[in-house]
């Protein structure tokens, strides 16, 4: 990691020369709307191809900035904390200056705008491996123009980030007509499959905010079977012929797994029962804050089943 903090810090001269103005179109503008904070743009989450200056290593600069609407001599915001929600491992986002700023290890994971003295700063993220990477992020403690402060952001930010050319699969998630919660408060997991055995997986949360609520990558191709887990639910499974980006929209009809086993069961009837009436995660399968009866209904339905990725 530290090898290639190194170089992207000795990178971010050679990325800033390439095409400035059209980097400042992409930076993330950040402001307010109905006392929320918010970025005004992009306003459409964006997936960004990562350059690669050598072999081996992948580079993205992200930029960040206050937002100035037309016809003002200042920006909408004092000041506002940007700060990371999830990230792929795999991937850091590195400060010139400062070092690793964001990642999926023990880094500070969020920087307050303005930052000596000014709002508008570059990250170089970094990978070393092709593949789709994920940043979600959110804007809080923001201060606007007038000192007021600002609600948080009310939604989570997600760029995806596009190391070589991996085979992607995008699309919806559904799932189950139970399930009333957050949809970001689920991981999708994805694994490929060829001859039985696994040759690539992956995961993330289902962000229902961004341009795809998914957006996975393979570094495989060909004829495969992927199989798609979404937590709380039993996995389904497809055979693709993977090449290149395609759709693929999952709906998960089965919910009751609550320990992640890809099986409905005793254990799982345990879980709601050990845990009903109480306000737990564990449990509570429907995602409205608490254990009742409605978390049991689906374990009842399906017990005995299993999902089609066990098969």
């Amino acid at each position: 990691m530290k090898a290639r903090w190194l170089l992207a810090t000795c990178l971010t001269v050679w990325l800033g020369a390439q095409a400035v103005c059209a980097q400042h179109e992409l930076d993330m503008l950040f402001g307010y709307e109905n006392s929320y904070l918010t970025i005004i743009q992009p306003e459409v989450h964006p997936v960004r191809q990562m350059v690669t200056p050598q072999q081996g290593t992948f580079l993205l600069d992200v930029g960040m900035d206050f937002f100035v609407p037309d016809g003002w001599l200042g920006f909408m915001l004092q000041r506002c904390r940007v700060q990371k929600v999830w990230i792929s491992p795999g991937i850091v986002g590195n400060k010139s200056g400062i070092g690793t700023v964001f990642s999926a290890g023990n880094t500070p994971n969020y920087f307050d705008l303005p930052f000596g003295g000014t709002p508008h700063h570059h990250f170089v993220f970094a990978a070393s491996s092709p593949g789709v990477y994920v940043f979600d992020l959110k804007a809080t403690r923001g201060v606007d123009y007038q000192a007021r402060p600002l609600l948080d952001m009310p939604f989570v930010y997600r760029i995806y980030m596009v190391a070589g050319s991996p085979s992607r699969l995008h699309g919806n998630v559904t799932p189950s007509p139970w399930y009333v919660g957050s949809l970001y408060d689920l991981f999708l997991r994805l694994q490929v499959r060829r001859d039985g055995n696994v040759v690539a997986s992956t995961e993330q949360p289902v962000n229902p905010w961004a341009i795809y609520p998914y957006l996975a990558g393979f570094n495989t191709s060909g004829n495969v079977q992927v199989v798609a887990k979404l937590d709380k639910h039993l996995s389904v499974r497809v055979s693709r012929n993977l090449s290149g980006s395609q759709r693929q929209d999952w709906t998960f009809a089965k919910l009751g797994d609550t320990n992640g086993d890809d099986l409905i069961d005793s254990n799982d009837l345990r879980d709601v029962v050990n845990h009903f009436g109480g306000v737990a995660s564990h449990g509570d399968l429907t995602g409205d804050g608490t254990v009742n009866l409605d978390d049991l209904y689906p374990v009842l339905v399906y017990y005995g089943q299993s999902g089609e990725g066990m098969r």
